[in-house]
């Protein structure tokens, strides 16, 4: 606890350093980063047979390291992507949603989990959290009891209101909290806004903490009604953490410098200009179990007109295209945001890629990908049930290919209808 706590008392000050001692400390952990991976990961051995490390002397020297694609680490033995002599029962697993493909799994020591926490409580500090604050999640059931003192003071005493209550529930348990944080994914956190301002009901909370989807401004005044609080944000994936977060004192969002290299490239793999957008690189810095260098995520980067003076000094930009996500509405009110197909595909043996496509009459197609093994009736019956469709209008279609969006990704929730609750 004491080392955690030295620890963030460090990277609390990280954003605030001069530009030149940020740079500098970015090259120091890029060329170890590098150095370990071409020792001990098979994969990063053969990507740099060709590259003479030692010629990295700067930052822009970047350019001449290969990229890692998804590929690399899609249906690969876990030994060619993980560094040598790690203990695997000591690390921690995580899935990727399969936005782009099939789900990927992604591993981390305990050490470098305990970061990206740390990470994310320093965003929440920079935004005025204080360590008494109750916290609510709005996720799934979990227990505390299994958490270490220093999760629950992440965690804020936070509480778990399922995402499969009804709306309404889940507000009914909101207000008996009584949180002074309200936490969860845009599309979880806007439905039950939505449902809020349709009936009259708010509740004044000091912060409102989200992410998976960047939201709009019209997102922003939903909150504001509903909860007291424009929300803030953070920008991050599976794969390595936590990369970007809401900015406390410009309102852009800041990349984490300190553990990231976020480059912004075209499709001729030039940076791109101010104002233009680009698609995501990630260099994670502090991960060594599972490195991920020069990853090319799949995301579009806004950058913004002109740089920005701010008092963090942090690089900075204006959004993430292409994060923005659907929802199914059913006859009987209940909302479906593709937090619940993440939950499907993690609890579903045999699923490989999933969709869910409402019209605007409210009609239901699933399209899915499973393994041939699988008997397609039983199949369809247990997404149904799982997904609680029994009176819903449902169509199912088995897959040889479902396809992506024009940005290089697919959803898992699309639909034609409108906001599931109307209020004026």
């Amino acid at each position: 606890m004491i080392k955690n706590l030295h620890n963030f008392y460090k990277i609390l000050k990280l954003p605030y350093k001069s530009r030149k001692r940020i740079e500098e400390m970015q090259l120091w952990k890029l060329q170890r980063l590098l150095l370990h991976a071409n020792r001990n990961v098979e994969l990063y051995e053969d990507k740099f047979r060709d590259v003479d490390l030692n010629q990295v002397n700067s930052l822009l020297d970047l350019k001449e390291i290969p990229f890692a694609l998804p590929s690399d680490f899609r249906g690969v033995e876990v030994q060619r992507t993980v560094a040598k002599n790690v203990p695997q029962n000591e690390l921690i697993t995580q899935k990727t949603s399969g936005t782009t493909s099939e789900p990927m799994s992604f591993l981390n020591s305990r050490e470098e989990d305990k970061m990206r926490q740390l990470k994310s409580l320093r965003f929440q500090w920079q935004h005025g959290w204080k360590p008494w604050w109750k916290g609510v999640h709005i996720w799934r059931d979990v227990s505390q009891k299994k958490y270490s003192i220093f999760q629950r003071l992440i965690n804020n005493r936070r509480s778990f209101v399922s995402i499969n209550l009804p709306i309404e529930k889940q507000v009914e348990k909101i207000m008996e909290i009584r949180p002074d944080m309200i936490f969860g994914l845009t599309s979880s956190l806007e439905v039950v806004a939505d449902w809020m301002l349709a009936n009259n009901k708010s509740y004044k909370t000091r912060l409102v903490y989200s992410g998976g989807e960047f939201k709009s401004l019209n997102v922003h005044r939903k909150f504001e009604k509903a909860f007291g609080h424009p929300g803030i944000e953070r920008y991050g994936s599976v794969e390595c953490g936590l990369i970007a977060f809401t900015c406390p004192h410009c309102g852009n969002y800041y990349v984490d410098e300190d553990g990231f290299i976020l480059e912004v490239l075209d499709d001729q793999n030039n940076p791109v200009k101010n104002g233009q957008v680009g698609r995501a690189v990630i260099t994670a810095l502090d991960q060594y179990t599972m490195p991920v260098i020069r990853y090319d995520i799949g995301d579009r980067i806004a950058l913004l007109d002109e740089p920005v003076e701010c008092k963090i000094h942090y690089k900075h930009f204006k959004r993430v295209d292409g994060r923005e996500t659907d929802k199914i509405v059913l006859e009987n009110g209940r909302v479906i945001v593709f937090q619940h197909v993440i939950q499907l595909i993690n609890c579903t043996d045999g699923l490989n890629k999933i969709q869910l496509r409402q019209n605007r009459g409210g009609d239901i197609l699933i399209k899915y990908i499973k393994d041939k093994k699988v008997d397609q009736y039983e199949f369809e019956a247990e997404l149904s049930k799982k997904l609680r469709l029994d009176k819903a209008r449902v169509t199912f279609e088995d897959c040889r290919y479902i396809a992506n969006e024009p940005n290089g990704k697919y959803r898992l929730v699309k639909s034609e209808l409108g906001a599931p609750y109307e209020y004026t």
